[in-house]
């Protein structure tokens, strides 16, 4: 894996924060998911992700801008960065792409994090974290985990994050 070494990072979709904010692991009942996700620095994300977040307007976007920050959003203007997003999109737009012109156009639009993300996970190292499930013969859109096996960079899903951490989410009566 290319990047830095040390701990290895994990970079968080946004599908994952909203996901959990909204359902599963909601604020207001699990509170230990969030502490969880701030307490452990090798929980990360992209701003791109942060900005999505903001759109949102609600508690997952107030925890996310508070101002303890409780994971770092790194920026994409690295030159590592954008030299993996281009090899990205150049691989999303080959002339022998399964994916619809409509997928691709969605997959190359400024404000997607997605092909940021995992960009900066090929540039710096790490695993992305998303709900997203491998398709190999899905046209409508580019997964993510598609994108992963392509370009060798290791995924998984939030309950594999937990466990990697041996993290435990109790509920308190």
């Amino acid at each position: 894996m290319s990047g830095t070494t040390g701990p290895v990072k994990y970079w968080l979709d946004t599908s994952v924060l909203i996901q959990a904010a909204r359902t599963y692991y909601a604020h207001d009942f699990c509170p230990g998911f969030w502490d969880f996700l701030a307490r452990e620095a090798q929980i990360v994300s992209i701003e791109k992700v942060e900005k999505e977040i903001a759109r949102g307007k609600d508690r997952l976007a107030n925890w996310i801008s508070s101002q303890s920050k409780p994971i770092e959003f790194y920026p994409i203007n690295d030159p590592q960065v954008i030299k993996e997003y281009r090899l990205l999109q150049q691989w999303a737009n080959g002339s022998n792409s399964q994916y619809s012109p409509n997928a691709r156009q969605e997959f190359a639009q400024a404000d997607n994090a997605d092909p940021w993300l995992i960009a900066t996970a090929k540039a710096k190292g790490g695993v992305v974290v998303t709900h997203e499930k491998p398709n190999p013969d899905i046209r409508r859109r580019i997964p993510i985990p598609n994108v992963c096996q392509a370009f060798h960079v290791p995924y998984c899903d939030t309950w594999t994050l937990i466990r990697a951490f041996q993290a435990r989410l109790v509920l308190a009566p």
